[in-house]
């Protein structure tokens, strides 16, 4: 069935349930990034796979609001099937509400209010007449059951904190706000209080889960196979186990206070509380601030990581060394990398789908290879890798842009420009209280020079064993006012993009530590050469020029042990050690 019958079918829907509009987001229950196969409704409807989007069908039109990653990527997979594009924060595009306030005001819209958070229902409201309905489940005939994936225990010592302990810092949070009960539907959340994960689930190692954190006890709702070890372990600790399916009468019944985040908690779920303080979790804040056994796990991650990705670098520009790829394509470049991570001790796979972009892909910001896509690469431009990986010990998520022969200057100095932006942002001090949006320009400021900007975030949290996009450190021009703190990670990705021609992105997991002085820095986590064969030397201070050789410094000393002799003797000579 294609898209043009898939919309005819949910506009039959929306005329039997008297609905001038339907709302299909990217979302499941709980608001995760990456969703399973049962949740992706937006992708059904409307054939776009990225991570991030709306759509909005009316009786006569359709309309898909997504934000500047994928852009060139929704214009491609949108073509032909009647669904307007809507460029999110582009001069003169609307928001979703703000377009149906003008366009479709007072009219009866609805939505499958599971995947609406109670924030984005509120404004909807505030300008239509909004119905919780689930459309898709009615014409969507083969879709994928939901995934029960088995949960394990995660040890402790891994963690550096047990649940109960976690347990009672969420409880005392509680009480300073007055809350008798904590609603958390965020599935990192609940797997990061009751330290288990679900090691076979792909990118994100855990399970759909809700939990209840009241004074007297613990409910977890848990949509998975639960190990005898954790399920014993959980018991012991006081943790009441709850089929998945209850969960939403059980919070019907909650009476007190309710401490719940509208911004995060479905829609469906905030219309059932009755008495609430709608706040952010504090869980979300604790998670990111990692223990000090979760930052001695992300830091060996990151070698073990590190290890894999020059050896990858090494193999590519070999294939290149006479100007020339032969039979070399970019899902050979996604298989390499995979293989050489699966050498590595406790990998359990990667944590996001690997991009590996060469010349015009490299543009597209969150460019995915598939066979209709993946193309050779050339003796010529740059091949762009973005990839991670999960390990027993950690998380990662890194980019380097590789120059696979002949650059143009202008390909030459965007490199050297976005380089410039991420060693800059990689050496700040700053004092406490200081936020992303106060460190961004760090990261731009090259790239402004250069007449260029991009218009994804510089960085985000990254999760332990978990989500590789987590909240609230994040690092961007607005909307990024969380200050930052010691043993928070954060990505350092500036990026330069010209469509059609190729695209640059350098990215690094950074720790958030404190000095002696009281002032804070950040310590680079990831471990992989830049491309020496890119630079524009004269484009770089000293100051610049004396970073990167401590740098390069660093990777050669810690990852020499993990490598083959050929490859440390490439990666000295290379880095001009």
């Amino acid at each position: 069935m294609d898209i043009s019958s898939r919309l005819a079918l949910l506009r039959e829907k929306m005329r039997e349930k008297g609905l001038d509009g339907y709302i299909i987001t990217s979302a499941d229950p709980h608001m995760s990034e990456y969703v399973t196969a049962h949740y992706k409704c937006r992708e059904f409807i409307s054939g776009f796979s990225g991570s991030a989007g709306t759509v909005l069908v009316t009786a006569d039109s359709a309309f898909l609001w997504t934000d500047s990653r994928y852009f060139i990527q929704a214009a491609a997979q949108l073509r032909g099937s009647g669904i307007e594009l809507m460029k999110m924060g582009e001069k003169d595009v609307p928001t979703l509400s703000a377009f149906i306030g003008e366009r479709m005001k007072g009219q009866s819209v609805g939505a499958d209010c599971r995947t609406v958070t109670g924030r984005t229902a509120k404004a909807l409201r505030e300008v239509c007449d909004l119905h919780d309905e689930d459309l898709i489940r009615e014409i969507w005939t083969d879709r994928p059951e939901p995934d029960t994936p088995y949960v394990e225990e995660l040890d402790s010592a891994v963690c550096g904190e047990s649940r109960v302990e976690r347990i009672a810092r969420v409880r005392e949070a509680m009480a300073r706000i007055g809350a008798d009960h904590l609603i958390i539907t965020a599935c990192d959340e609940c797997a990061w209080l009751m330290d288990y994960r679900a090691f076979g689930v792909i990118y994100n190692p855990i399970p759909l889960a809700y939990a209840i954190v009241s004074a007297d006890c613990v409910r977890l709702y848990v949509q998975g196979q639960l190990s005898d070890g954790l399920f014993e372990a959980l018991m012991k600790d006081g943790v009441q186990l709850e089929p998945y399916t209850r969960f939403m009468g059980h919070v019907s019944r909650l009476e007190g206070k309710v401490c719940a985040d509208s911004g995060q908690v479905s829609a469906r779920i905030m219309g059932l509380l009755h008495d609430v303080t709608d706040i952010p979790s504090p869980v979300e804040m604790m998670k990111a601030v990692k223990t000090k056994a979760e930052q001695e796990g992300m830091t060996e991650a990151h070698i073990r990581d590190g290890a894999a990705l020059t050896s990858f670098i090494r193999k590519v520009k070999g294939k290149c060394a006479d100007g020339t790829i032969t039979s070399y394509t970019e899902l050979d470049a996604v298989a390499d990398i995979e293989r050489l991570r699966g050498e590595r001790e406790g990998y359990l796979g990667p944590s996001f789908a690997t991009i590996a972009a060469f010349g015009e892909h490299g543009a597209i910001v969150h460019y995915d290879p598939d066979e209709d896509t993946n193309i050779p690469c050339e003796g010529r431009s740059f091949l762009l890798v973005d990839t991670g990986g999960q390990y027993m010990c950690g998380t990662t998520d890194v980019t380097r842009t590789i120059s696979l022969g002949r650059l143009t200057d202008e390909e030459r100095r965007c490199y050297t420009a976005v380089l410039r932006g991420n060693l800059g942002l990689g050496a700040a001090v700053f004092p406490d209280r200081v936020t992303g949006a106060n460190l961004d320009a760090l990261a731009r400021t090259p790239i402004w020079e250069e007449g260029h900007d991009f218009g994804h975030g510089t960085g985000h949290g990254v999760g332990f064993i978990s989500c590789v996009h987590e909240g609230p450190n994040a690092i961007r021009l607005r909307r990024a006012d969380t200050p930052f703190e010691e043993g928070m990670i954060t990505s350092n990705e500036p990026g330069i993009y010209l469509e059609g021609k190729f695209g640059v992105r350098l990215e690094n997991l950074v720790l958030c530590r404190r000095r002696e002085d009281d002032m804070m820095y950040f310590q680079t986590l990831t471990l992989a050469p830049f491309d020496m064969e890119a630079i524009v030397w004269d484009m770089l201070t000293d100051r610049e020029k004396r970073l990167l050789r401590e740098y390069h410094i660093r990777v050669y000393e810690t990852l020499r042990p993990l490598l083959d002799e050929e490859t440390a003797v490439w990666l000295k000579s290379y880095c001009e050690i």
